[in-house]
C-alpha cells in the first residue's frame, strides 16, 4: 500500500519569484517533516547537511518532458515517500530537467509539496553533440565526434544557470561534477589522473563560490570509475580529498558521491586484497553521503545485463515467437534469393547483392545474439538498420530509369518491412531468454535470503533491495533499521519511468523491515552465478 503526502496547513508553499524560479532549498526541518509522513518507510541522514532523504531516489535518466507517463511516475513518487530527484543537464538534452521542473512547479503551486522537503540533485560535465557549438569557447576536451567534456568554471557557471532555469528553481540542492574521469580518455588532449585531480579542485573552488551565491546548496562527484581500482581511468576518493584540502576548498560543501552499484558491480562494497578499506568505508569515514545508481543495469564480463523481469514478454510466449520468427526468416531469405535474378551480373550488381544477406547473417549468429538483449538491440537498431536504410536507397538509385525499376523498388520496400519484422521478432525472443534467466536469478536470491526477500519479489525490486542493504550495512553496521532517520544509509537511485515501477520499488525495498543482514549480503555476493 502506498501513502500519500500532503503539505501541512502550517507550511505555506514558497512563492514563485518574478524571474520564474521557486525560492528556497531543501532544509533539515522540511525533509524531516516530509519523512514523518511515511512512518513505515526507510530514510537516511545526509551527514553534512542534516537532510532526511528517502532510501530510494527518482532517477531522471531517459525521462522526457513530452512523455505523460514519466510525469505521472514522478508525481506518484513524490506523493508516495520519495523525496530525492536525481538528473543531469545532458539527460535528454535538458528535457529531463524540464520535466522535473514542471512537476515541481505544479505540486508547489497546488500546495501538494514544500520546496524545503525535496532534495534536487543535478550534474554537469558532458558536452553533447546537440550543444557542442555553444561551448567551443570554454576549456574542454574532445571525447568523441562532436562530444566533449569540461570541468572549467566558465562551463560550470553556464550549466548551473541553464539547469536552474529548466528546473525552475533558485537553488540546486546538490550539484555534481559528472564523470570527470572522461578527461583522461580524451582524443585531442588526454589528461593524466593527477591533472584531473587538479581540475576537480579548481572546479570545487568555483563551486564554493556558487554555494556563497546561493545557486547551489552543496556539491559532489558522480563517477563510474570511483569503485573500480583496476580501471585505467580510476579516480581515488582519498586522492580527490587530498587535492581538495590542498586547494583549501570548504570540505563542508563537498557532501556526496555517486557511483554505479548492483548485483554484478560490487567493487564499492569490497575491501581491496591488501585489506585497505572499501569505497563505501572511505566515504562513510569522511562523512560523504553515498548515492548509487544503475541498480538494474549491470556492466559485467563485457556485457550489459538488464536486471528486470518487466520486459514486455512472458516465457509462455516463446512457441508463438519462434513460429513468427521462422516465418520472418523465410520471408527475408526468400527475397534475398530472388534479388540476383532482378539485377545484372556486373561487379556493381554483385556488390549490391552482397549487401542484402541479413537473413543469413542473423540465422548464423542466432544463438550468440540471443544471449544478450541489450547487445542485440544495439546491434540491430544502431548498426544494422541505419546501414540497411542507406543500402536500400543505393539500390533504388542504381535502377533509376531501368526497365525493371518499379519491380526493384517494390522489392526494396518489401525487404525493408520484412527485415523490420524479423528484427522485432528476434528481439522478443532475446527478451524471453533474458526473462527466463532473470526469473531464475530472482528465485535464487530469494532462497539465499529467506524471510527477507519474498519468493514472489520481482528481480528489479530485489536488486535495488540488495543495493540498499549493502549501503546500510557498510555505513551503519549493527544499527537498527528502525533508526533510519538518524543514520546515514545512503540512497539508491532507480529509473522509475512508469508509475508501476514506483510502486514496485517502494513495496520491494523501501520498508524499514526489509534490510538484509551482513551474512545474507555476503552469501548473495559470493554466489557463483554473480561471479
Amino acid at each position: 500500500m502506498l501513502f500519500r503526502f500532503t503539505v501541512r496547513s502550517a507550511s505555506k508553499p514558497l512563492a514563485l519569484l518574478g524571474r520564474g524560479l521557486h525560492a528556497g532549498r531543501a532544509t533539515v526541518e522540511g525533509t524531516k517533516r516530509y519523512a514523518e509522513q511515511f512512518a513505515s518507510l526507510a530514510y537516511s541522514n545526509v551527514p553534512k547537511t542534516g537532510w532526511t532523504v528517502s532510501a530510494s531516489g527518482f532517477g531522471g535518466y531517459r525521462i522526457r518532458k513530452d512523455v505523460e507517463e514519466h510525469e505521472n511516475a514522478l508525481s506518484l513518487a513524490l506523493e508516495s515517500g520519495i523525496n530525492v530527484i536525481d538528473t543531469s543537464s545532458h539527460f535528454e538534452n535538458g528535457s529531463s530537467e524540464e520535466l522535473i521542473g514542471r512537476v515541481l512547479d505544479k505540486r508547489i503551486n497546488e500546495e501538494l509539496l514544500e520546496r524545503e522537503s525535496v532534495v534536487i540533485v543535478t550534474k554537469a560535465g558532458y558536452i553533447t553533440s546537440a550543444n557542442f557549438p555553444n561551448y567551443l569557447d570554454v576549456d574542454h576536451t574532445v571525447v568523441a565526434d562532436r562530444t566533449a567534456h569540461s570541468l572549467s568554471p566558465a562551463f560550470l557557471e553556464r550549466e548551473i544557470t541553464a539547469s536552474l532555469k529548466r528546473l525552475g528553481l533558485e537553488t540546486i540542492d546538490t550539484f555534481m561534477l559528472n564523470n570527470p574521469e572522461r578527461m583522461m580518455l580524451a582524443k585531442d588532449r588526454p589528461y593524466s589522473v593527477h591533472q584531473v585531480y587538479d581540475l576537480i579542485a579548481k572546479a570545487a573552488t568555483h563551486l564554493d563560490k556558487e554555494v556563497e551565491r546561493g545557486r547551489i546548496g552543496s556539491y559532489g562527484i558522480c563517477s563510474h570509475s570511483l569503485p573500480v581500482r583496476t580501471a585505467p581511468d580510476h579516480l581515488q576518493l582519498d586522492s580527490i580529498l587530498t587535492a581538495l584540502a590542498r586547494a583549501d576548498v570548504n570540505l563542508r560543501n563537498f557532501v556526496a558521491i555517486q557511483y554505479p552499484f548492483n548485483l554484478f558491480e560490487r567493487d564499492a562494497y569490497t575491501q581491496w586484497f591488501d585489506g585497505s578499506p572499501s569505497l563505501m568505508e572511505i566515504a562513510h569515514n569522511n562523512e560523504l553521503f553515498q548515492f548509487t545508481h544503475r541498480p538494474l543495469y549491470a556492466i559485467a564480463g563485457g556485457q550489459i545485463r538488464v536486471l528486470s523481469t518487466a520486459l514486455g514478454v512472458a516465457v509462455e510466449d516463446e512457441p508463438g515467437i519462434m513460429h513468427d520468427l521462422t516465418k520472418a526468416f523465410e520471408a527475408v531469405s526468400g527475397l534475398e534469393v530472388v534479388l540476383p535474378e532482378m539485377l545484372g551480373g556486373t561487379p556493381e550488381d554483385t556488390a549490391l547483392v552482397a549487401k542484402f544477406v541479413w537473413g543469413q547473417v542473423l540465422s548464423d549468429n542466432l544463438s550468440r545474439l540471443a544471449q544478450n538483449l541489450f547487445a542485440a538491440k544495439y546491434y540491430l537498431k544502431r548498426q544494422v538498420q541505419p546501414g540497411l536504410v542507406a543500402d536500400l536507397q543505393t539500390l533504388r538509385n542504381s535502377v533509376r530509369d531501368a526497365h525493371n525499376e518499379e519491380e526493384v523498388v517494390e522489392w526494396a520496400r518489401q525487404y525493408g518491412e520484412n527485415f523490420q519484422t524479423l528484427s522485432e521478432t528476434f528481439l522478443r525472443l532475446c527478451a524471453v531468454s533474458l526473462l527466463r534467466s532473470n526469473e531464475d536469478l530472482a528465485k535464487l536470491l530469494a532462497a539465499l535470503a529467506p524471510g527477507r526477500i519474498k519468493a514472489e519479489s520481482s528481480l528489479a525490486s530485489t536488486a535495488a533491495h540488495v543495493a540498499r542493504s549493502a549501503l546500510w550495512v557498510s555505513n551503519v553496521a549493527g544499527a537498527d533499521p528502525a533508526e533510519g532517520l538518524e543514520k546515514s544509509g545512503g540512497c539508491v537511485l532507480v529509473g522509475m519511468r512508469k508509475p508501476s515501477y514506483v510502486e514496485d520499488i517502494i513495496d520491494g525495498m523501501m520498508r524499514k523491515d526489509q534490510i538484509l543482514g551482513e551474512e545474507q549480503i555476503e552469501s548473495i555476493f559470493k554466489c557463483p552465478v554473480l561471479a
